[in-house]
């Protein structure tokens, strides 16, 4: 009558039945395991590109030595040992500063002359031997978890700042653009799941439906729900798997390109410091959003 009927005593004792069901069912409706692997392949290589754009901007951003610096002035007349002194003063605002560098009027006037040598050699030149334009000042990293409003008020209370400079805007501006490709990604995530989701659920209904007056028969001779559901979760965590597997590798690959090809204007995450991360959280995806379609569709169509 039925081939689960004609091997009962190996459905119950064989422990790799179930596998042997699911590659089965996988193999009836190849094309639609195909599709489905394909589909959920590419949906994990899209978050895994977003996810690599957030790498990359922390990465790049991580470089740009004035985000998370200022430069406070000194008083132009103060000698060179006051000068020391609020530096050290500086450096005791341990709660608030990273670091402290003193650049002195010699070195950014010499700095500012390599600067422009090439382009303008004699835009000094109007300058008299010992007159300096510039005055020494203080680059100063602060701390990530403390604002530019509490660093530069801590600095302007102290006696020989007279000014102070922070890149409050840039760093607002790159905030805020973590935050939207953030929420973005975010969006992505939830919208691929439920395509991807759906696509198993098209797949595993196939089979349910192939297999339906053999599922109701194993229900009527006293197969449990869980052995009979069994074979097609298998089959939904076979097809995440495999696409896990593909999106791993289309995702180095695709990487590697653009990595190349951008490698001028920035400078690329090496893909070495991520690769371990995506392929186990390709994977859960993958497994996760198997179980589930098929879950749902076990829930729908298995009642009998």
């Amino acid at each position: 009558m039925s081939r689960h009927l004609k091997h009962k005593n190996r459905i119950v004792f064989a422990p790799f039945y179930q596998i042997e069901q699911a590659f089965g069912g996988l193999w009836s409706n190849r094309i639609m395991t195909v599709a489905s692997i394909l589909v959920l392949a590419a949906c994990l290589v899209v978050i895994g590109s977003f996810y690599l754009v957030i790498r990359n901007i922390n990465y790049n951003t991580a470089d740009i030595s004035h985000l998370n610096k200022m430069v406070a002035y000194i008083d132009e007349n103060y000698t060179e040992k006051q000068v020391g002194q609020v530096k050290a003063e500086v450096e005791q605002m341990v709660d608030l500063v990273e670091g402290v560098t003193l650049i002195s009027k010699q070195q950014a006037l010499q700095e500012e002359k390599e600067k422009y040598e090439k382009d303008y050699p004699h835009m000094f030149d109007v300058l008299e031997e010992d007159e300096n334009p510039y005055r020494d000042s203080l680059e100063i990293t602060y701390l990530e978890d403390v604002t530019v409003a509490e660093v530069t008020s801590a600095l302007e209370g102290v006696d020989g700042i007279e000014r102070v400079v922070a890149y409050e805007d840039i760093a607002n501006s790159v905030s805020q653009l973590k935050s939207i490709i953030a929420r973005v990604f975010g969006t992505f995530i939830v919208i691929l799941f439920a395509v991807t989701v759906f696509v198993i659920i098209l797949t595993i209904r196939f089979v349910v439906i192939t297999h339906r007056e053999e599922v109701k028969i194993m229900r009527y001779v006293g197969a449990t729900t869980r052995f009979i559901a069994a074979p097609y979760i298998l089959e939904g965590m076979i097809i995440g798997t495999v696409a896990a597997v593909l999106a791993s590798f289309l995702q180095g690959w695709l990487y590697g390109y653009i990595a190349n090809a951008m490698s001028g204007a920035v400078t690329p995450l090496p893909y070495s410091d991520v690769s371990m991360l995506l392929w186990l959280g390709f994977l859960a995806i993958g497994i996760v959003t198997g179980i589930v379609g098929s879950a749902i569709t076990l829930y729908r169509y298995l009642r009998v």
